[in-house]
């Protein structure tokens, strides 16, 4: 995690185990994020309001996906379980990546650029480790244009693949990583991200089982979602009013 704000800055290096922490920024009190981060979780208000913040995350994602129906319902589940909106509702358009050879889709790595209301971020994913959760290297930092960025990345051979959409919530509790409701254009998804032991000892909290868990990336469940329908996949995108097939 690293955080640079320009300007007058105090630098400070923190520890956690298997993650350093290095930050810089105006004096005065800050939060310490925990192990698994996500950017645009991090620090809101401030991210809202100071546009010259920088805030880049390593980490090595743990996560599951599951299939939920009415949204909800599935909040009023994850917030009976303690915890409590971090990140209100925000639309996301997401813009993968690859160049004419397709090499990042071959060995199964993505490179991803996201607008999430206020917040731009360009993320590297490498090849995910499967077996009942999925495990990658992800590499994230805000950027300052979304639109730039993908000119940027363009020029230097990297065109669009794939567009996918969705509005996202975004909730933590007193411990452990992430719980996620995203609305798509082929359903409903909680994702559950953290500490393996601590996704299951979650999903079992809300009334999951391993057979319940998803591991395939939006861009394959839209596919499936697709071949399903006997339709052609282009883009997950929305096309209408916010009401799609449970």
């Amino acid at each position: 995690m690293v955080v640079r704000q320009f300007g007058s800055t105090r630098r400070r290096t923190l520890c956690s185990p298997g993650m350093p922490l290095e930050l810089s920024g105006a004096p005065g009190g800050t939060r310490t994020p925990g192990l698994l981060i996500r950017s645009q979780a991090l620090y809101p208000a401030e991210l809202r309001a100071r546009t010259n913040l920088i805030i880049t995350a390593v980490t090595a994602e743990t996560e599951i996906k599951l299939r939920i129906g009415d949204l909800g319902q599935a909040r009023q589940l994850v917030e009976a379980q303690g915890f409590h909106i971090a990140v209100p509702e925000v639309f996301e358009k997401n813009v993968v990546l690859d160049n004419a050879s397709a090499d990042l889709r071959g060995s199964r790595r993505l490179l991803r650029v996201r607008s999430a209301g206020h917040i731009a971020t360009v993320t590297f994913k490498g090849s995910p480790s499967v077996g009942k959760h999925k495990a990658r290297e992800e590499r994230e930092t805000t950027i300052g244009n979304f639109e730039e960025m993908l000119v940027i990345l363009d020029r230097l051979g990297y065109r669009k693949t794939f567009v996918y959409e969705k509005y996202r919530t975004e909730f933590r509790g007193d411990t452990g990583g992430v719980i996620t409701l995203d609305e798509t254009p082929v359903g409903n998804y909680m994702e559950i991200e953290g500490e393996a032991d601590w996704i299951d000892a979650t999903a079992h909290r809300l009334g999951f089982t391993e057979a319940d868990y998803i591991t395939s990336s939006y861009g394959t469940l839209y596919a499936d979602w697709c071949k399903e329908r006997g339709t052609e996949p282009a883009n997950m995108t929305f096309t209408g009013p916010r009401s799609f097939p449970k």
